[in-house]
């Protein structure tokens, strides 16, 4: 379903807290895909935990795979090839909603596979069945189309099966948070309260975070005065947005996870050592455990400052409406916001020659 692997994509937008967890269950997973080479590469998503993804490669003969993973909550998993040296890196895969406890046999091919082993499983086939007839020829000429399409299709079949568990899967068919709190309570209180909570909480707090940063990066225009901001620096000591005026800022919203982050580090040295009299650089963490955060700021050598965000303060990508990494907002010495470049681009690095250079 691809309108489910973008909101997994998104899930570096947020993490819900878990709360009161569940115990690890022990759940196997085995088959036979076509087009796997030698080894699997695993992974598994479940966003109500802080470190949300499982990563692995597992080994494969012949096809056959077979390994155990430990999910907590229902969550997803991802089966992919592991690309040769020199191949491009594909999102694309096998999805399989994975229910703890419950064992998954997973045949077919990369394109065209089934997924059984519990009652749980073979009713996840049945509903997602009709929209993946709709969705599998999607372009970019026909996808509003054929979103609102698979989103009909879902509510029908909600409507029809309220009392099933593996109804929920189809829930991030869904585009705007009312659509989705809607389709909801179609749910008999068993099944939207029991344990598919864990599989469509994150959805809806990863699209209510969307619509937010949607809202407020309409005000994060060049000219509009730069929101106000503290956060805690490397070593625990608050850092505030305001302790920069007279300066140039960039903001630079980033995450160790984030490949294009991370390739873009060596030229961010040079601009820093470049201009670093008259710019300062403010790294803002997005996503990482603090673990992760530390290692990669040393590991990759980010010289400049660096804050934290993370659950006990505010949350300054939704403040700045950040909606792809990385994101560099720059501000000028009065506080304004100068510049905005969304992702790993030469723009930016032009701007800064022209700004500096006048």
């Amino acid at each position: 379903m691809k309108t489910i692997i973008r909101y997994l994509c998104m899930a570096a937008l947020t993490v819900l807290p878990a709360g009161v967890s569940s115990q690890p269950k022990a759940t196997r997973v085995s088959g036979h895909l076509e087009g796997l080479g030698d080894s699997v590469m695993v992974d598994m998503v479940d966003m109500n935990l802080e470190q949300a993804r499982f990563h692995k490669v597992f080994p494969v003969t012949d096809g056959r795979f077979e390994f155990t993973v430990e999910p907590e909550h229902v969550c997803t998993l991802m089966l992919r090839g592991v690309p040769k040296p020199g191949m491009a890196f594909s999102m694309m895969g096998v999805q399989v909603t994975l229910m703890p406890g419950e064992d998954v046999v997973v045949n077919g091919t990369m394109d065209d596979y089934t997924f059984s082993g519990s009652p749980f499983y073979d009713d996840c086939l049945q509903a997602q069945a009709k929209l993946k007839s709709i969705t599998g020829q999607l372009t970019r000429e026909n996808y509003e189309a054929k979103m609102k399409e698979a989103q009909a299709a879902a509510l029908d079949y909600i409507k029809a099966h309220p009392n099933q568990e593996a109804a929920m899967t189809l829930i991030g068919s869904f585009q705007t948070v009312n659509e989705m709190k809607e389709a909801l309570q179609l749910f008999d209180p068993s099944v939207r309260e029991g344990r598919m909570q864990w599989f469509y909480k994150p959805l809806l707090k990863a699209l209510e975070t969307q619509e937010l940063r949607a809202e407020n990066a309409k005000k994060i225009v060049e000219g509009a005065e730069a929101p106000a901001f503290t956060l805690p620096d490397l070593n625990g000591k608050p850092v505030s947005l305001a302790n920069f005026r007279g300066k140039y800022v960039v903001l630079d919203f980033w995450g160790s996870w984030c490949h294009w982050c991370i390739k873009g580090f060596p030229d961010m040295r040079k601009a820093y050592k470049k201009y670093k009299k008259r710019m300062e650089i403010l790294g803002i963490d997005c996503n990482d455990t603090e673990e992760k955060w530390r290692e990669a700021v040393k590991k990759h050598r980010a010289v400049w400052r660096h804050v934290r965000q993370s659950k006990e303060t505010a949350n300054i990508s939704d403040l700045y409406g950040v909606r792809g990494y990385p994101t560099k907002i720059v501000i000028d010495p009065e506080g304004k916001i100068a510049k905005v470049v969304v992702g790993e681009s030469p723009e930016f690095y032009e701007y800064l020659d022209q700004a500096f250079e006048k």
